[in-house]
């Protein structure tokens, strides 16, 4: 669930809803109050008479003021022509129209698909029960699913009126192909015609050959040609008024036409209307774009600022285990010197037990000599002697000093053994950390390295510090009665087997004929892996042993020391006669109590330096504690961008591919009106072809007719050839009777195509309004959507971040 307080927003939710809701509502009222007043306008009442902006506007005002004359072919020709362009505009306009309402609907669903992706990276289940969250949120999720209903419903509509048009599309192809047939049957009739003119003409001139024998014969038959003249000048006005009655009709289709031209130009404001919204669409959408490339802007300078951060911060751990590993070598260096410094005093011991020997024997030698003086010395020799005893007790006090200096460094072993597991626990995390960042692979890789040659350095460190614990241990000495010197060594083998000397190892290491970098690293790794707990087991088992056996070796020394207090017992006589050795000894105990001050200082001085380490040891330790989890905290963030970044690149495969069928879609539609215009063109060369050929009829006919006049002037003359001219000039009256039915029919068909166009056109508008609705709302769907992102998403993203 989301936490409250990412909901505690300032802004009265409920009164901005209501204010919204009434704002769509309004908004829904007025775009189905437009809609209505168009349909109605379009199918009830006749558009009103404006002035036409078509080319065409000129021939409409002749037509209107000269009613009588005929309508020019080319005209219709041309006219036919511009509505075809119109009508290509219109499909193109529809088409762009259809490739916006898809990228609208595109983006929309990009958009809700990144709200529900970051509702749910927000921790927010759309698909559960929507009554579990806030009633403020409720409201918004419950408008969310209703305006995506509402807007695959319009799109389904979208889809319907689209297949009602391509419909419309494949009838009007239909009946193109009809026209198309008449076309042909209108041709075949044309030539027919035409081949009657041509043997009318041939008659014409089989006729004038034989006139100038028939003058004479004609003159008496003048009577009855005249009244057969008279009867073809009452068919001459019967033709006239019929010619006046389609002259009547012409001019009812010249209005007609005018009417069509103004709907055409009320189409041509509409789709002008469309393409400013188009426009507008297309500015908003750029916008949108800018927006979006800004954003990347942003994250990715966010990006190289993070990964400049982390690349600082993982410096700064370098350096930091640089220094470690440089303290560690430091401290390192300053055991084995303790170390070389504990032999010594060892050493120094073992002398002063000799000296002690010596210096006994030579007083068993001396006794006889000094029993003269004993007497006299004994109250000396007790003191000495009890200077002896308190020397004795400092050897022993030094003893348990170094008995405790033994359990401290079996402590620092634990330590180190402990420091060794979380090594090894870091150079798992370490190699899992490898796997799962690629960017910083090499760098990991130097770091493991180094890594596990620590490791490798402190095993080593280890196993000199055990060796040189055995080696203490069998060079150890004991004082037998005899006064020599027993060293109590341990079988070569078990040393050898075990443990490398200090002195080889050191050698080794510093060798300048040594392994390749290379070679050595790989060969730190095998050890490193092979080196398991149990190693360091058995290291602490046989460091324990040896201080066992140290403990061993001081009781051996305790006892000893009884055997010689009871030796001191039996040589109480005889210290009478050790007065110079007594002085040699004192000059010897004087130099040993200033070494054991400076042995003492120096004890100190290694105290100290040991407690500042240790002190600088913990805060390293600290601030490596602190670093690895600032680590861990960057990692998190690196694997969440990663995420992001993963899930906006599907995104944008998915926009691609989205894209790429669009492409196609419009490709095809595309093709399939480059071969409608070509069809059309096609369709208008016929119809143009047909005219021309009607056009030619027509100036025969006129031909005709001043042929006819110029053979009724010369009637007088030729009455036998202008009988014959009579006859003929019945018979192309006739056939231009028919010509003018041809005519006729051609002008209705074309009235036909005419309406047919009128109603594509209407057909239009309605998908027009329907796309403008379509915008509004996906506009208002927009709005919504990046409402419900202002309000509710980025102050979650805010309060969660």
């Amino acid at each position: 669930m989301v936490d409250n307080n990412s909901l505690d927003i300032s802004i009265p939710f409920e009164e901005i809803f209501s204010d919204y809701e009434e704002n769509v509502d309004n908004r829904n009222a007025l775009v189905r109050e437009t809609t209505r007043d168009i349909f109605s306008n379009r199918v009830h009442t006749p558009p009103p008479l404006i002035r036409s902006r078509s080319p065409f506007t000129v021939l409409n005002q002749t037509s209107n003021r000269n009613i009588m004359s005929t309508p020019n072919p080319t005209q219709l020709a041309e006219e036919n022509r511009y509505l075809n362009d119109e009508l290509n505009r219109v499909e193109t306009v529809l088409n762009l129209t259809r490739a916006e309402k898809d990228e609208l609907s595109i983006r929309y669903n990009a958009l809700s698909d990144r709200l529900e992706q970051s509702l749910r990276a927000q921790g927010v289940d759309i698909s559960s029960d929507i009554s579990s969250f806030e009633p403020e949120r409720c409201i918004l999720v419950q408008q969310n699913i209703d305006l995506r209903r509402k807007l695959e419903e319009e799109h389904q509509n979208y889809k319907r009126k689209l297949s009602n048009y391509q419909e419309g599309q494949l009838k009007q192809a239909q009946l193109v192909q009809k026209l198309q047939q008449k076309v042909l049957q209108y041709r075949k009739r044309c030539s027919e015609l035409e081949l009657l003119i041509e043997r009318q003409k041939l008659d014409i001139d089989h006729i004038r050959l034989p006139t100038n024998t028939n003058v004479q014969s004609s003159s008496t038959s003048t009577l009855i040609y005249e009244s057969r003249i008279n009867q073809n000048t009452d068919e001459q006005d019967a033709t006239a008024i019929t010619l006046e009655e389609e002259k009547k009709k012409s001019s009812n289709l010249a209005e007609i036409n005018t009417i069509l031209r103004e709907q055409l130009d009320q189409a041509h404001l509409a789709n002008q209307q469309l393409s400013g919204d188009l426009h507008r669409l297309t500015n908003e959408l750029q916008q949108v774009r800018e927006e979006l490339t800004k954003k990347t802007r942003d994250w990715k300078q966010e990006e190289r600022i993070f990964n400049h951060y982390y690349n600082n911060e993982h410096n700064l751990i370098y350096d930091l285990w640089r220094d470690i590993v440089s303290f560690r070598k430091q401290f390192t260096e300053l055991k084995g010197i303790t170390e070389r410094d504990l032999t010594r005093v060892r050493n120094d011991l073992a002398q002063t037990g000799r000296s002690l020997t010596s210096a006994c024997f030579g007083f068993l030698t001396t006794t006889k000599t000094a029993e003269i003086q004993g007497q006299a010395t004994t109250e000396r020799e007790r003191i000495d002697r009890i200077n002896l005893e308190s020397q004795i007790r400092e050897n022993t006090r030094e003893i348990a000093d170094f008995q405790q200096r033994f359990h401290e460094l079996s402590q620092l072993n634990e330590k180190l053994r402990m420091k060794l597991t979380e090594k090894e626990n870091t150079i798992t995390s370490l190699t899992r950390a490898n796997q799962t960042t690629e960017i910083s692979s090499s760098a990991m890789e130097t770091r493991t390295r180094d890594i596990s040659a620590d490791t490798e350095r402190v095993h080593q460190r280890l196993r000199d510090m055990a060796q040189a614990i055995l080696n203490d241990e069998d060079y150890s000495y004991n004082i037998d009665d005899g006064g020599r010197t027993s060293p109590r060594r341990l079988s070569p083998l078990r040393g050898a087997d075990r443990f490398e000397s200090p002195e080889r190892a050191f050698g080794r290491l510093r060798s300048p004929r040594s392994i390749s970098p290379q070679r050595q690293v790989q060969t730190s790794i095998i050890r490193s892996r092979n080196v398991s707990p149990s190693f360091a087991d058995s290291t602490f088992s046989a460091v324990h042993a040896a201080l066992n056996k140290r403990q061993v070796q001081i009781h051996d020394l305790q006892t000893k020391l009884s055997s010689l207090r009871d030796s001191n017992q039996q040589l109480k006589d005889q210290l009478n006669q050790s007065e110079a050795e007594r002085r040699h000894l004192e000059q010897q105990t004087t130099s040993y109590k200033l070494q054991i001050d400076e042995l003492r200082r120096q004890f100190d001085s290694t105290a100290h330096e040991r407690d500042r380490s240790k002190s600088a040891l913990e805060t390293s330790n600290h601030e490596r504690t602190n670093m690895e989890k600032i680590r861990i905290t960057l990692n998190a963030q690196i694997d969440s961008l990663r995420a992001d970044c993963d899930r906006l690149q599907q995104a944008n495969t998915e926009l691609q591919r989205q894209r790429d069928l669009l492409g196609e879609e419009k490709e095809d539609l595309h093709k399939d009106k480059i071969r409608q215009v070509k069809e059309n063109e096609r369709c208008i060369k016929v119809i143009e072809n047909l005219e021309s050929k009607i056009s030619q009829s027509k100036n025969d006919v006129t031909e005709l007719r001043e042929q006819f006049h110029r053979e009724k002037l010369a009637k007088d003359v030729l009455t036998q050839e202008k009988h014959v001219l009579t006859d003929a000039l019945s018979r192309s009256e006739t056939y231009r009777a028919e010509v003018e039915l041809d005519l006729s029919k051609e002008r209705s068909e074309s009235a036909a195509l005419r309406d047919l166009l009128c109603k594509v056109q209407a057909l239009n508008e309605g998908l027009a309004q329907d796309k403008i609705e379509l915008n509004k709302i996906i506009l208002l769907v927009e709005q919504e959507k990046n409402f419900i992102y202002d309000c509710v998403v980025c102050p979650y993203l805010k309060s969660s971040r």
